[in-house]
């Protein structure tokens, strides 16, 4: 359902938008909801903002315009700051894929009820859809339980390693790992399989809706 946008120079053009909006959104909110748990670290950095320049990553902006995933500056925080450190470093972890499971259901909402409207207009139809695809990849992309994404923070958070050398080999290997995956199209499948998923859980949700009020 949820099918690869070819990377034209066209293309590339409407995913801009996209791609601007779900890396800030996805930084601002570990910036907030770690200064909300009492760590002003995010603050101090400057990153408590949604001025794009504060955080995106250069060579991680290009490469999910060239091949469909990327990543933005990692906001830091201090966990000795929460007030309840451990349960507070998971809703910390949690946000920026949260915000871009908001941005991904609004814009599918748009594209639901807008359909014949998009469809009419190349641009619109291309930037909504761009919209969708670019927040769920960085969703699916960022819950992998590999370093330095959230999904490792998480799995680290919430599961206590007896060998922490597990630990230090993954973070020593893990973005070697990553483009691994990459390589052998294993990371495409799972980012786009997992997409799918939960874009087909959107319009489900969505036809529910539309059927109650008629």
């Amino acid at each position: 359902m949820l099918n690869n946008i070819l990377i034209a120079p066209l293309q590339i053009l409407y995913n801009l938008p996209a791609i601007i909006v779900a890396f800030t959104i996805h930084e601002f909110m570990h910036a907030y909801v770690a200064y909300k748990a009492g760590d002003d670290t995010p603050k101090i950095q400057g990153r408590l903002t949604l001025n794009p320049l504060k955080h995106i990553d250069p060579i991680g902006f290009i490469m999910v315009i060239l091949i469909g995933f990327g990543w933005a500056k990692p906001v830091q925080v201090n966990i000795n700051n929460f007030k309840n450190g451990r349960r507070d470093y998971i809703y910390v972890t949690l946000a920026g894929v949260f915000g871009n499971f908001i941005l991904a259901f609004i814009a599918t909402t748009i594209f639901y009820f807008s359909g014949n409207l998009l469809i009419n207009s190349e641009a619109a139809y291309s930037i909504v859809r761009a919209f969708i695809y670019i927040n769920l990849m960085l969703l699916t992309f960022n819950l992998l339980p590999l370093p330095p994404l959230d999904g490792f923070n998480l799995l680290t958070t919430l599961v206590r390693f007896k060998n922490m050398k597990v630990i230090y080999t993954l973070k020593r290997y893990g973005f070697m790992i990553i483009i691994l995956l990459s390589i052998v199209g294993v990371l495409g499948g799972y980012i786009s399989g997992f997409s799918n998923l939960i874009l087909k859980g959107f319009i489900t949700f969505l036809s529910f809706i539309q059927g109650l009020v008629g």
